[in-house]
């Protein structure tokens, strides 16, 4: 068995893999959006070029494309067991059902498991992969079966040239670009870069997997840290690929929005904006670690410091089982008699049972406690069995 070179010691292969295409049984080259109610869930790409973002409402969806097609979530009926599609839901007899995108996102899980066990899920279509041992192993058979290779396991670089044309699109230093080697072959390919080639080849395959099983395109970000594995996922949206190496990680993120970086979407990075007047990541790159330390303390000073620069040694978070289950409906106007209860206590008894089943095959967890809760005028009522 053949050595893991020095270099590549902590080293890790994090993939961010992204399911995009809204698929509605129609071109891909309509314009669509998933709607509920009266607003947008989900749009795909030619919508999007024609100004349609997710949470527009139907009308003014409508106002921006007027080609634009919808499919309505589907929804529970009074006596059905089932979610239904519908041409003209009704808010005021209907609930609406995420069960089919739970179902779909099952299966797109289940071939994420085949090749990673240490896996982050994040909502219904989005996970990060660690494969750095598998990729480790396919590593060390590549050296087995190019045996020069090990004269140079002690050195940062691997003698050998990879074609990266290959894997996807490959981000390149500031050196590159300046001296103008956009080209397929790069000379001093370090073990880090053959470890992230490696992991782009199973990115790849994963994702044809998941076109050929279920036909849903999907794009990927390939790089040793999670926060610039998502940056890259979506560099060159859809349904493709991208590989940031360490030498070019500085390149990528002098121009990346600061808002864009994972965790500094919300109130941290609105208090950041405010208080330090930045645009982009490298607008942090003159502060140093004690100015952001004095300014919003020792460990997000240290973060800030750090992501901003693309540096991100945080793990893979596995899911847990979740800790409750619950299905709901909002009234209005409000429900002022329990015989006007009795059909919707039906219609959300069946969705929760579903979702309990669903639960059940993932995790093989069952509740031990039921609970009914109200809330209404800003109080919450409940009661526990």
């Amino acid at each position: 068995m053949t050595t893991l070179p020095q270099a590549l010691e902590g080293s890790r292969c994090i993939l961010h893999i992204d399911l995009e295409q809204v698929r509605l049984g129609i071109s891909s080259e309509v314009p669509a959006a998933v709607q509920q109610w009266h607003s947008l869930i989900a749009v795909n790409y030619p919508a999007r070029k024609a100004g349609v973002q997710r949470h527009c409402t139907v009308n003014d969806a409508k106002e921006l494309c007027p080609d634009i097609q919808f499919l309505h979530v589907p929804t529970y009926a009074a006596g059905e067991k089932e979610p239904k599609y519908r041409e003209n839901p009704d808010r005021q007899t209907q609930k609406v059902s995420l069960d089919p995108y739970r179902a779909a996102s099952k299966k797109i899980f289940q071939i994420f498991h085949k090749h990673c066990d240490k896996l982050q899920k994040i909502g219904l279509d989005e996970a990060f992969m660690d494969v750095t041992t598998t990729i480790n192993k396919r590593l060390e058979n590549f050296i087995d079966q190019n045996p020069q290779m090990l004269e140079k396991v002690n050195d940062e670089e691997c003698g050998t040239k990879l074609d990266w044309n290959k894997v996807g699109y490959v981000l390149e230093s500031k050196e590159e670009e300046e001296r103008k080697k956009a080209e397929l072959y790069w000379s001093k390919t370090t073990w880090k870069d053959l470890q992230l080639y490696i992991g782009a080849e199973l990115a790849a395959e994963i994702r044809k997997e998941i076109f050929d099983t279920l036909g849903y395109t999907c794009s990927a970000g390939i790089a040793h840290y999670k926060t610039v594995a998502k940056l890259c996922s979506s560099k060159n949206k859809p349904n493709k690929q991208t590989v940031l190496r360490l030498t070019a990680v500085s390149n990528f993120m002098e121009t990346v929005p600061f808002t864009k970086i994972r965790n500094l979407g919300g109130k941290l990075g609105s208090e950041i904006e405010s208080e330090l007047s930045v645009d982009k990541a490298s607008d942090l790159w003159p502060y140093s670690i004690q100015d952001l330390q004095k300014k919003f303390g020792p460990s997000t000073g240290l973060y800030l410091h750090n992501i901003c620069r693309g540096i991100d040694n945080e793990e893979i978070i596995p899911a847990k089982a979740p800790k409750s289950i619950m299905a709901s409906k909002s009234f209005n106007p409000v429900v002022e008699n329990m015989q006007d209860m009795d059909k919707w206590f039906s219609i959300l008894a069946i969705e929760l049972h579903n979702r309990l089943m669903l639960n059940y095959e993932e995790y093989n967890t069952w509740p031990k406690s039921f609970s009914v809760m109200r809330y209404a005028c800003c109080v919450t009522f409940s009661k526990l069995c």
